[in-house]
């Protein structure tokens, strides 16, 4: 009986053409992933990369109140800014920072956070005070942002500090994910529909809508101050003495509707006020007048004052003599 042998290259035909198969769509998903990526570089919906902004495209970012603290870290290094200011939503809505810039004379940016404490706002401020050549910083002082910080704060410590590990999350997060490519296309979509994101280029938290004032609500839930937040608040003070800045501090008025202590928010500002006697800074006092906390025209909503308002403030600390309680600024609209 005759022996023939097998067909050897028959045998590996489809096994080299399913490798082959497999390698021709490992390359296609690489190249459209790619693709992608490097269209959401190119829009840098979260400002991460610091991509050249072109109007009608990509110079509008409007993932800022979801993503502003990665976002504002690395502004503030690209636009080395002389004056800044900080705070939570108090200091980044009603605080403007074209107003400072009018007033100092200096380049201004508003490096303040939504929701932030102060723990954050002490890294942002030693981040700043690392890569700009800070002259001056206004701090909007609210009670709530005393709460303690957290985890917050050691997150965003790490970026601050660009840390590996955290530097690669991010990248890959808002560069090389799905989610990144779709803030890209709705970014695009946006700038080409001259709508208008919730933060302009200096960092103002500049669309909101006014919310009606119930005086008979619920007071807020806000815990007592944190002494990791006096820390915190210490420490600005102590940087910017040793480096001469000029540091601007206010305490920030909120509707009596938001149900604030009276009691408990003398002792906390008692408190900063010695803390910054110590380093020859003085606390200019903005809610402490009963009438002018309870006139809802101040106020977009029961937490946040109107840019009207932080226009005024900004002027007492910058202009008038005396430093007074604000009794004349519905006057003044």
């Amino acid at each position: 009986m005759a022996f023939t042998a097998p067909n050897v290259g028959l045998a590996l035909a489809p096994a080299a053409k399913a490798r082959r198969f497999i390698a021709i769509w490992v390359l296609a998903l690489s190249a459209t992933w790619l693709a992608l990526a490097g269209f959401t570089a190119f829009v840098d919906p979260y400002a991460f990369l610091g991509a050249p902004r072109i109007a009608g495209l990509n110079e509008r970012k409007f993932e800022m109140a979801e993503f502003g603290r990665i976002a504002k870290l690395r502004e503030v290094a690209r636009r080395r800014p002389e004056a800044i200011i900080l705070g939570n939503s108090q200091a980044e809505g009603g605080l403007r920072s074209e107003t400072l810039a009018r007033l100092s004379g200096q380049r201004s940016y508003n490096l303040g956070f939504l929701g932030a404490r102060i723990e954050e706002t002490e890294v942002a401020f030693q981040h700043a005070v690392r890569v700009a050549p800070l002259r001056t910083v206004v701090l909007a002082l609210d009670y709530p942002a005393f709460e303690e910080a957290g985890a917050r704060a050691n997150l965003l410590r790490a970026r601050a500090e660009r840390r590996i590990v955290r530097e690669l999350r991010d990248f890959v997060e808002l560069t090389l994910s799905m989610k990144g490519f779709i803030a890209a296309l709705r970014g695009v979509a946006l700038n080409m529909l001259r709508r208008a994101p919730t933060h302009d280029i200096n960092g103002n938290w500049s669309v909101r809508e006014p919310t009606p004032i119930d005086d008979a609500a619920a007071p807020a839930k806000v815990l007592p101050p944190a002494e990791s937040a006096y820390n915190a608040f210490a420490e600005i003070c102590r940087t910017a003495a040793a480096r001469g800045i000029d540091l601007r501090l206010v305490a920030m008025p909120v509707h009596r509707a938001f149900g604030l202590d009276p009691a408990a928010r003398m002792i906390w500002l008692t408190r900063l006020r010695a803390i910054a006697a110590e380093y020859r800074f003085a606390i200019a006092e903005e809610g402490g007048d009963a009438a002018f906390n309870a006139d809802k025209r101040n106020f977009l909503d029961r937490g946040h004052i109107t840019v009207a308002v932080g226009d005024a403030i900004l002027e007492r600390l910058f202009v008038a003599a005396s430093r007074r309680n604000p009794t004349s600024i519905q006057g003044d609209r």
